[in-house]
């Protein structure tokens, strides 16, 4: 019976290591062009170049699980993006490792405590298209990338979302507007992996089409905020409270970042 037991268990951690395999080949598999396009965008910065962090988007389901969006940047734009976690209520932070080369996250949206999307944008020389939609369903331990960018169906690549919501864990819809007055909708059934086009048309004045992403991100929780001084190197996140009370810091990051190859380490430790 022990023999039995113990290939039992041999033949169950062997399973489990292939799933982890496998796991990890899935995520290699969408990284490796941003990989690749990451060592490019390297290839033109001197070890001396700053690099500094840039947060904006910040909303958490619960207040204890946190995720800070943004991206890691240079005079010229981003260098990558990047989604940081605390799960203390922000005293601590790790990179989930999951980002886009050259792009930034600019906006996050929790449906509950398990399932939540994250947007990035091409953002060098400015946020604009290409277009990606992260997906979590396990609280934002792994993260699924949709198929494509987005959006496929505008010329230009001028264009901002101005809607982006989900009404479960498996049906969204995503508008994008583009400087030229473009609009397209697109829907989603599985979670935000693949999209599906149901309008295409000319809606709008170019004067106002800029404004789209303005309006999305109005819609943000405003309990968070960002502080960024430049003096000290320090990013402090704060969390509004009740009426008339003066919000509290609820943790720091580093500003200021040097390179270790292609990856970043903060220039000043025990911020």
């Amino acid at each position: 019976m022990k023999q039995i037991f113990s290939l039992f268990l041999c033949f169950l951690s062997f399973c489990l290591y292939q799933e982890k395999i496998s796991k990890c080949y899935a995520a290699e598999s969408w990284q490796e062009d941003e990989i690749a396009l990451l060592r490019q965008i390297r290839k033109g910065l001197s070890d001396d170049t700053p690099v500094d962090l840039c947060v904006g988007a910040i909303t958490s389901y619960d207040n204890r699980t946190i995720f800070i969006g943004g991206s890691y940047r240079e005079a010229a734009g981003s260098y990558r993006s990047v989604l940081l976690i605390s799960r203390d209520g922000g005293k601590s932070w790790f990179d989930s490792g999951v980002w886009g080369a050259g792009s930034h996250v600019f906006y996050i949206h929790f449906l509950d405590a398990r399932h939540a999307w994250f947007l990035t944008a091409w953002s060098i020389e400015g946020d604009q298209a290409p277009y990606f939609i992260f997906r979590t369903s396990d609280g934002g331990h792994n993260w699924e990338r949709c198929k494509g960018p987005l959006p496929g169906y505008i010329r230009t690549s001028l264009c901002w979302p101005k809607e982006f919501a989900f009404e479960d864990q498996n049906k969204g819809n995503i508008v994008f507007r583009s400087f030229d007055g473009e609009e397209c909708k697109l829907v989603s059934s599985d979670g935000g992996i693949t999209w599906d086009l149901v309008r295409s048309e000319t809606r709008c004045s170019p004067l106002i089409c800029h404004d789209a992403c303005r309006q999305l991100l109005c819609g943000i929780s405003r309990k968070y905020s960002i502080l960024t001084d430049l003096d000290s190197g320090i990013i402090t996140i704060k969390m509004s409270r009740a009426a008339g009370r003066a919000a509290r810091n609820i943790g720091r990051l580093p500003l200021f970042y040097r390179f270790n190859g292609i990856n970043v380490l903060p220039q000043c430790y025990g911020h």
